[in-house]
Order: C-alpha cells, then sequence, then structure tokens
C-alpha cells in the first residue's frame, strides 16, 4: 500500500542528487576549485533541507494519503505507521544522494556502492532479527529501513569529510551561495520531478488496485 508515495518522495531526493551530480562534475572537469568547494558546501544544506521537508510531509500526511488512495480499512494502519517510521530515514537518503553525487562526479563510483551494499546487508539482518526474533512485524521491517539509510548516510559523509581531489567538505566553515543553490534547484528540481511522475501516475493504479479485496492488494 506504500511504495508509490515513498518512490514518489524519494524520487525527489534522487533528481536532487543528479542536479549536486551534473554541477559537481562540471566544475572538477573545468578545474574550478572555488566553485567546485561551494558546490559541495551548499548542496549538502539544500539536499538536507529537502530530506527534512519530505520526512515533515510523509509524517503529517501519511494517513491523509493512504485515505485518499482508498487504502483498506484493515490495512492503513499499519501502513500509515510503516510509512511513518519509514519517512524518518529520508533526510539519510538524501545526505546519502548528495555524497554518491559528488563522489561519482570525481569518478569515484566504487565507495558508494560498498557503502550502499553494505547497508543493504545490514537491512536484511535487521528485518530478520526485528521481526523472527522481537516479533516487531511491520515497525520491524521500515526500522531496518531507516537504521540501514543513516548507516549508509554516515559511510559517505565521512568520506565526503575526508575528502576526495579537489574536494573536501569542512565543517568548520559551512556556508550557502545562493547562486549555487539556484543552479543545483534549477537542474535537480525538474530531474526529481520527472522521476517522481511515474509514482504518482501509479498511485491512480494503486487506487484502482485498492478497490479489491486485501489479500489481491497485498498480491
Amino acid at each position: 500500500s506504500t511504495p508509490q508515495v515513498i518512490f514518489f518522495m524519494v524520487g525527489i531526493l534522487q533528481g536532487l542528487g543528479g542536479g549536486v551530480n551534473v554541477i559537481a562534475a562540471y566544475h572538477a572537469g573545468a578545474n574550478q576549485k572555488k566553485d567546485l568547494e561551494e558546490t559541495v558546501k551548499t548542496s549538502f544544506f539544500v539536499c538536507l533541507g529537502f530530506g527534512f521537508l519530505m520526512m515533515f510531509l510523509g509524517v503529517f500526511f501519511a494517513t491523509g494519503v493512504l485515505e485518499l488512495l482508498k487504502t483498506k480499512e484493515e490495512l492503513i494502519e499499519l501502513a500509515s505507521c510503516y510509512l511513518k517510521i519509514y519517512v524518518l530515514g529520508l533526510p539519510a537518503g538524501a545526505v546519502y544522494n548528495w555524497g554518491n553525487a559528488l563522489l561519482s562526479a570525481v569518478g569515484d563510483t566504487k565507495r558508494p556502492l560498498i557503502y550502499l551494499s553494505f547497508a543493504g546487508i545490514i537491512n536484511v539482518v535487521l528485518n530478520l532479527i526485528f521481526v523472527i526474533v522481537f516479533k516487531m512485524d511491520v515497525k520491524g521491517v521500515a526500522w531496518a529501513s531507516v537504521i540501514s539509510q543513516y548507516i549508509s548516510a554516515i559511510l559517505i559523509f565521512a568520506a565526503v569529510l575526508r575528502g576526495y581531489g579537489d574536494f573536501k567538505f569542512d565543517l568548520k566553515h559551512p556556508f550557502v551561495k545562493m547562486n549555487k543553490v539556484q543552479r543545483i534547484l534549477k537542474i535537480g528540481l525538474p530531474a526529481g520531478l520527472q522521476n517522481s511522475i511515474f509514482a504518482f501516475a501509479n498511485m491512480f493504479i494503486q487506487y484502482g488496485v485498492n478497490s479489491f479485496d486485501s489479500m489481491t492488494v497485498a498480491g
């Protein structure tokens, strides 16, 4: 009952990451170190800000959206619970997308994949522990996803802090450059909306599927 709603929010964050990747790669390729540094720092706050925005929207409107999609009464409580917990990990997802975009822009695609794979393994292990051992059911699956997202975010943030090539994120001198914000949004938001439009269209399919019994919906 929840994937399309999640994909809608995640798609926006992925699009922003794409915008960061394009701009960072441009400055790195042109050897514009100052612009690259400004992009690294500014994009962090832009991505993190959108991550928190998506999180708050998810927490406050989860039940309402599921009701609009005609989610079954016997499913909506658990679906809403799962969604509200899952969105707590969106700020971490935004940070991972940010770090992945920057490292990929300078040619390092290996570490983001390693971090994501490691977090994925942790997710599977925690799923088994929370559901089988602690009997947490839907909440266990959701919390496993949240924890794994923060693990991947911490790993990639640490990698950016250590620096790579011509850039390094300096926590002592964080700043936001409005011209860089505009460039990131100009590229990232359309890309994010393009990603999300598929999930938005699929919500209409979900609406139709929800007219069947709960077992059919699950299938």
